[in-house]
């Protein structure tokens, strides 16, 4: 892979490739967590993020009334299917380098990892950090699909000089609507790659946490396979390289190019 900056470069080159896009960082409360600490390790490839409870007894199951007021605010972002920012996106967001803002990247606030603990994986008998390690696990592979769809857009925008993202985007911007193919692949990888890393029980409790979110979002489960999933890449590029490839007369539904070949390949020996 080139490194960003340099493609930042490039598209800085293309007109309108480009944009000032608000970042859909989801609102949520600042409620301290006391006795949770993360470590910044996770921004290295390859490396395991670092979360650990000063109590290791602690479990976030005593009741709060503030934090499990926090964590209902959250609970309906998830599942409410309304604006950019829904479901799994509710909990954490991918800031695209297509920006003209300087800062890009996954973020993902801490009290999503507590969210996710508290609400999806209580039942399971996991250590709280273990949980805390799933979440973040679940969270960041889920917006690495969003890492991947940027540099596979980009990719094309490079090479056929024209902007691609930006134009979606502001579809996107105009609607308030979210994409539901991207979505749904997100989810998807997010499952085949905890799938060998988490216990039957495990997976499936994530499992069933997609199936309540929104349209999108809930199909992830129908491409976990991978045909399908190999299919849904191509389906997604063709979504946001259509436009323009229609403009330059570029038939890219032949099935001459393998589409989904230009995803970067974001599935390594990770640990959770």
């Amino acid at each position: 892979m080139v490194e960003i900056e340099e493609v930042r470069s490039e598209l800085s080159e293309i007109t309108n490739a480009r944009i000032n896009f608000e970042p859909e960082r989801p609102p949520r409360i600042q409620l301290p967590v006391a006795g949770l600490n993360t470590g910044q390790r996770w921004d290295r490839p390859g490396a395991t993020s670092v979360i650990h409870v000063d109590d290791p007894n602690r479990t976030f199951n005593d009741q709060n009334p503030e934090l499990e007021a926090a964590l209902d605010r959250i609970d309906q972002e998830v599942h409410s299917g309304q604006g950019p920012s829904t479901g799994i996106d509710a909990l954490a967001w991918y800031s695209s380098f297509h920006n003209l803002r300087p800062e890009w990247g996954i973020y993902i606030p801490i009290l999503s990892l507590v969210y996710i603990a508290r609400r999806w994986l209580k039942r399971l008998g996991l250590p709280l950090e273990r949980k805390l390690q799933v979440a973040f696990r679940l969270l960041h592979e889920h917006e690495s699909f969003h890492f991947a769809t940027d540099y596979m857009v980009a990719q094309w925008e490079i090479m056929l000089d024209v902007p691609c993202w930006g134009v979606l985007m502001e579809q996107k911007r105009a609607t308030g609507k979210y994409n539901e193919e991207e979505e749904k692949l997100a989810n998807a990888y997010m499952l085949r790659q905890l799938a060998p890393r988490l216990s039957a029980t495990q997976y499936r409790a994530v499992e069933a946490a997609t199936l309540q979110q929104p349209p999108g979002y809930s199909e992830g489960q129908n491409y976990v396979a991978e045909d399908a999933f190999r299919a849904g890449l191509g389906e997604l590029a063709k979504l946001y390289l259509g436009p323009q490839a229609l403009r330059l007369s570029l038939n890219i539904s032949t099935g001459v190019v393998a589409l989904e070949s230009f995803f970067p390949p974001l599935a390594c020996a990770r640990c959770i």
